[in-house]
């Protein structure tokens, strides 16, 4: 017996319920003028080839939301189809009649092997089938693939596209020239910059990418775990905006939604939201969508009328937690990863916004935040909600999260009636936040570069639960500090702040500078929203003296009879030379404000010679890596900023060449470097052959790792050794060893060279190296 492919279309339609057709298969209603004319503006392109039903190619780049991990070893973790971004464009396919569904160019290596599996069970299945229409004996076979696991899958998350692509192998699947085609390069924890080297280096430089017409880039969770600056987040996505934009390719900027991975359940879903208010502003600038995939999954209808201001929160919450419970959950709800159905919900929920907007709350939120309110580390955030409809609107306002702040334990939550065309506030006393979890992080410090506090209300009114985001300016004064790395510094450094007059009256105060036990006063005089330079002259440590150091600026201007303090944090490594022994600081001790000497974690140094550089990095005895099953005693990272001299420092994606070190001695294999590990315009493919690294272990006790690379592959770096052409190199050498309470390789048990705050994907995150062996007595300095 033969199976045709009309047979197994009729399975598995028959084994499928119609509410799960794709909404291509269940007839869509035209687009109206208005639907049509809003995709022309924000997908261009694609919008023209969904109408003449031609094949679409997508890029993706994201964390690991957008890979797809789902914390289990079934069949489903990987398949990028089901995240959130293969399920809007699946349900974008089908407003277009599309039928051929979304097929992944390059699946992850779980889902090659299934598609093995598949294969394999398919020819079992043949010969199944064939011997029991012959004999009508025992159970009938089960077909391949999901169908036949009804019992085990959860079915509500396939569509007949899924089960099609799932159950059949390439052989049998049915082919249809209205196909989008898929190229996922995003990674398991990566951060917004990490967009930047796809983007320059994979995402159109080959065929396939040359007819890259749609790319989604989803971010933001990641940077807030680690501590990105909102000013970093906005310039990483700019930055990719525009290099889509100059291939003609059309671009989706998508939010991350929120996480329940535990602890503080207001901390954990509102970390993000700053990013995505960020996003947003990016989007609307620039002119392309942003799908609020937080808002699409939160969004639903209001039980405003059996809920009161102590309950809105708690009954939100186990809604809520239902979307992260899944198999791989620590517990039920539990988890930083959303389970398949709700990133259906999401996905889907985006493309319709895509096409018909996103619904606007009926309240329209505004805050600002006064920094003169309260005691030293508190102020009053106002919330101000106004009625937008020709009726009453009752509601539930429930804070989250805000950058800088927290809201002040024990304030309750608010209730409350806006009459139409009324408005009502809402005052939030709140204190300064910790730093947060990433102990270089000074992300958590407003204003920033924008004069802006971020957060997120969780508003139930009459209709609709919702996220609700606000950017609050912040009174009576702010100041705006730079992001930036700056080298060959010695004696006095200029950073130039700016001050911002918030209020509105006119500000005439001495602002006091403190800097490393020193004070100094600097006179303040702005009109009523008027800005002014400040600028700071810091005396810097002697670099002869000291190798590195970290501290903290502060100023504190008098208003209203209180102190408001802004602060941040410089650190400066001396510039590196050959052959020069490097100290790598512990992580663990490199807080932001480090009390005293945090000692050394290891050595680096760096040789070099026309042909190549080679990196000698040795861990001492005393600095012990648990013996953890299944884990190497090390890994490590050595970055280089191989871009010409006018970008180099300057920010950009720099990635990184990484190596896991065995516990025995011998060679090290190096694993695969990525076209644009040197920073944005490499695109190379590199031979395996020029990385090369061997490990020993010295007679008393000290690793010594030699990692040797040829100068070839830094194709775009002058290489002078003499100091005649470009001698300077950004380098940073990270090294991670294992502890047994964190169950492997341990950010608590690392050293690095440079541990700024800012993302180690940054290429203001490396310091100076010169490639001479008397390089300046200078510092290295990061603002962050």
């Amino acid at each position: 017996m033969s199976v045709s492919r009309r047979q197994v279309l009729a399975s598995v339609l028959a084994a499928v319920p119609a509410v799960l057709l794709p909404e291509g298969l269940r007839g869509q209603t035209p687009l109206t003028a208005g639907q049509g004319e809003r995709l022309k503006k924000l997908i261009p392109r694609t919008f023209a080839k969904l109408q003449r039903r031609e094949t679409i190619y997508a890029a993706v780049f994201g964390d690991d939301l957008s890979t797809f991990f789902q914390q289990r070893p079934d069949e489903s973790s990987y398949d990028a189809v089901f995240a959130w971004h293969g399920r809007l464009l699946d349900r974008l396919g089908g407003d277009f009649y599309y039928h051929g569904g979304v097929i992944d160019l390059e699946p992850h290596s779980a889902m090659k092997r299934e598609e093995a599996g598949i294969e394999k069970q398919w020819k079992e299945y043949v010969v199944q089938a064939a011997q029991w229409e012959k004999l009508k004996k025992g159970p009938v076979p089960v077909l391949p693939g999901p169908i036949g696991r009804q019992k085990e899958a959860p079915m509500a998350v396939f569509s007949v596209n899924d089960l099609l692509r799932r159950g059949l192998p390439a052989s049998r699947r049915p082919v249809s020239r209205s196909q989008i085609y898929l190229r996922n390069f995003a990674r398991d924890g990566a951060v917004a910059i990490q967009a930047l080297e796809p983007l320059t280096s994979e995402v159109f430089l080959n065929d396939t990418g040359a007819e890259t017409d749609l790319v989604l880039i989803g971010c933001g969770g990641r940077d807030a775990l680690n501590g990105v600056s909102l000013a970093s987040f906005r310039a990483a996505l700019e930055k990719s905006v525009a290099l889509c934009r100059e291939k003609g390719a059309d671009v989706i900027l998508a939010a991350m939604p929120p996480s329940l991975e535990g602890g503080d359940a207001r901390t954990s879903l509102g970390r993000a939201r700053p990013y995505a208010g960020v996003m947003r502003a990016v989007a609307e600038a620039s002119g392309v969508f942003f799908a609020d995939l937080g808002n699409a999954l939160l969004r639903q209808p209001s039980d405003l009328i059996n809920l009161n201001a102590e309950q809105g929160f708690n009954a939100m919450l186990e809604t809520t937690r239902r979307h992260y419970d899944h198999p791989g959950a620590p517990e039920a709800g539990v988890s930083w990863h959303p389970n398949a159905a709700a990133h259906r919900r999401m996905g889907e929920t985006a493309a319709r916004w895509l096409i018909e907007g996103e619904p606007e709350p009926q309240l329209a939120v505004s805050a600002s935040l006064d920094m003169a309110a309260g005691a030293a580390d508190e102020a009053v955030l106002t919330v101000r909600l106004a009625n937008r409809s020709e009726q009453p609107v009752g509601c539930v306002v429930c804070p989250l999260a805000l950058t800088g702040y927290v809201v002040k334990p024990g304030t309750p939550d608010t209730a409350m009636v806006v009459s139409p065309g009324k408005a009502r506030r809402v005052l939030l006393p709140v204190v300064r936040a910790a730093v947060g979890g990433n102990p270089q992080s000074r992300g958590d410090l407003p204003p920033g570069d924008e004069g802006l506090v971020r957060g997120a209300l969780l508003v139930s009114d009459d209709g609709w639960q919702q996220l609700v985001d606000f950017a609050a300016p912040v009174q009576p004064v702010g100041l705006l500090w730079p992001e930036e790395r700056e080298d060959g510094v010695a004696g006095d450094y200029l950073l130039e702040a700016t001050v911002v007059n918030g209020g509105s009256v006119p500000l005439e105060v001495v602002a006091t500078v403190r800097w490393r036990g020193t004070v100094s006063e600097v006179p303040i005089k702005l009109a009523p929203g008027a800005k002014m330079p400040l600028p700071l002259r810091l005396a810097l440590p002697d670099p002869a003296a000291a190798f590195r150091f970290k501290e903290s600026v502060r100023v504190e201007i008098p208003v209203a009879g209180k102190l408001i303090g802004f602060e941040r944090s410089i650190e400066g490594v001396r510039h590196g030379g050959l052959n020069q022994l490097l100290p790598l600081v512990p992580l663990a001790a490199w807080g932001a404000r480090p009390a005293a000497d945090p000692g050394v974690f290891g050595t680096a140094s760096v040789q070099a010679d026309l042909e190549g550089i080679y990196f000698i990095v040795e861990v001492p005895p005393e600095t012990v890596s648990d013996d953890v099953a299944g884990k190497p005693w090390a890994a490590l990272e050595v970055q280089m900023d191989g871009r010409g001299e006018a970008a180099n420092g300057t920010f950009g994606c720099i990635g990184k060449i990484a190596m896991d070190v065995p516990r025995e001695d011998g060679p090290v294999k190096v694993k695969a470097v990525r076209p644009a590990a040197f920073g944005e315009g490499y695109a190379y493919q590199y031979h395996p052959d020029s990385f090369r690294a061997r490990v020993e272990t010295r007679p008393d006790g000290t690793r010594r790792i030699e990692f040797t690379m040829k100068r070839g592959n830094l194709v775009h770096h002058e290489w002078s050794l003499d100091g005649s052409g470009q001698s300077d190199l950004g380098i940073n050498v990270r090294i991670f060893l294992c502890e047994a309470a964190a169950g492997g390789l341990s950010a608590g048990r690392a050293g690095a060279l440079a541990a700024s705050g800012f993302s180690p994907y940054d290429g203001r995150s490396l310091t100076a190296f010169e490639l001479r062996a008397n390089p300046a007595v200078r510092w290295s300095l990061r603002v962050f």
